[in-house]
């Protein structure tokens, strides 16, 4: 009766304990799921901030949803608030990090139009380079950018910008600095004297130097070999065949117009030296009535050929430099927020 009662005991545990581990493995994906959702509702966020213009608000949402629910497809997205934001130096760097995340994964059509739009952008910017004690926090307009010792000088779009260097709490340098396209602005801080008030370091230098390119920088062979033509070869076609057609065709256009004034003139002749001729019966008249039908009707037959030839050269111009112009428009980055990247949850 004992032994009874103890198996039966041991069976309440085995029962209870494997519900309780079931349990427990079901927390990992109850967890996921919430994380998605959270993710998911930073990533619409984004959306609605973007479409009402709300540009660093949307940047702001859209990596919090990254950092939630990492994935590269938001980087594209991040990137796009960033520029649309003017802020073109964090606009790279989350489209260099898109690349190299995406790797493979990136269709070529969109990797040659995120690397146009990276040599774009880097036309908008410079860079700050701050030397300072380590274990420092570099911000740049309030926004964290790293910290001291950098891996490289930071990329921030020019114009001015207020740089502050924070340690443990402690402002080490906080002032403004006017950063040029394609320079690099050296800001070195230099310890104040310590007092019991904490006295704030200073700028002990703010230099600009140009700033070197990637390609004097990095080896031949790390060159990247996709390259795009600023206008392809069938844009320019588009665009030379276009002009072409729409000057032949103004040409023609006004060639008819100029013997469609000719062939009045003429035809008003005819009516003249025919009424004349009825009642001269002369020679001449019948002449010249007959010189002025025949030149009236060279006129109708050159003024029909301009007007007509003119008027589908017009046109064909005219669609060649509609398709040109949606082309170019379509080479050129995008603002509209990305809904077809594959961005799930």
């Amino acid at each position: 009766m004992l032994m009874r009662g103890y198996v039966i005991y041991l069976c309440f545990l085995v029962i209870t304990f494997g519900a309780v581990s079931t349990r427990a493995q079901g927390i990992p994906e109850d967890a996921s799921e919430v994380k998605k959702t959270h993710a998911k509702m930073a990533f619409d966020e984004g959306r609605e901030l973007f479409t009402g213009e709300k540009y660093l608000e949307a940047a702001e949402a859209f990596r919090r949803a990254y950092d939630i629910s990492p994935t590269w497809r938001l980087l594209f997205n991040i990137a796009q608030a960033e520029t649309a934001a003017k802020r073109y130096g964090l606009a790279i760097e989350a489209f260099e990090q898109y690349l190299a995340e995406g790797g493979d994964e990136i269709i070529d059509s969109r990797s040659d139009e995120v690397m146009s739009e990276i040599r774009r952008l880097r036309m908008l910017v410079g860079t700050v380079a701050v030397t300072a004690d380590s274990d420092a926090v570099l911000y740049v307009d309030n926004a964290p950018r790293g910290v001291v010792p950098l891996p490289g000088p930071v990329r921030v779009s020019i114009g001015t910008h207020t740089v502050k260097v924070e340690k443990e709490g402690v402002v080490l340098l906080e002032t403004e600095v006017t950063v040029a396209g394609g320079m690099t602005t050296q800001v070195t801080v230099r310890d104040g004297d310590d007092s019991a008030t904490g006295a704030k370091s200073v700028a002990d230098e703010i230099t600009m130097t140009p700033e070197p390119s990637a390609a004097d920088n990095a080896p031949k062979e790390e060159t990247p070999q996709r390259q795009l033509p600023r206008v392809s070869k069938p844009q320019k076609g588009l665009l030379v065949g276009g002009i072409v057609s729409a000057v032949l065709g103004v040409a023609g256009v006004t060639l008819g117009g100029i013997y469609s004034k000719k062939f009045a003139d003429d035809n008003d002749n005819w009516e003249k030296y025919r009424d004349k001729f009825n009642t001269s019966g002369l020679l001449t008249d019948f002449n010249m009535a007959k010189k002025s039908h025949d030149d009236a009707w060279t006129d109708s037959i050159v003024l029909k050929v301009g007007f007509i030839a003119g008027g589908a050269c017009l046109a064909a111009g005219t669609v060649l430099l509609i398709l040109h112009a949606k082309r170019v428009k379509k080479s050129r980055f995008s603002w509209a927020p990305a809904t077809g990247l594959g961005v799930t949850f």
